[in-house]
């Protein structure tokens, strides 16, 4: 048997926490943007042509979203999409 290091585990284990956070603190991002824009996930979805369960996962931090979905919510909600990304 080969034996795995167990530093290759960590760091995947650290990786994918961090990929989570970030999934979660963009969702928030989204979801606090949209309310303030007074739309409903419907909308939301509607906009970006997605299913508006995806609008909750992603909000939830459950979906990892693609670049392009990231980029349309943006234009969707006519900010930069480094708002979305790095500050709110």
């Amino acid at each position: 048997m080969k034996k795995i290091s167990t530093q290759y585990l960590d760091q995947n284990i650290e990786d994918k926490e961090m990929r989570l956070n970030y999934q979660k603190i963009i969702g928030k991002r989204v979801r606090v943007i949209r309310e303030q824009k007074k739309w409903t996930q419907e909308r939301l979805a509607q906009e970006i042509h997605i299913n508006e369960k995806y609008v909750y996962d992603i909000e939830v931090g459950n979906k990892c979203m693609s670049m392009w979905t990231l980029i349309k919510i943006a234009k969707a909600f006519e900010i930069d999409i480094n708002t979305l990304i790095y500050s709110l």
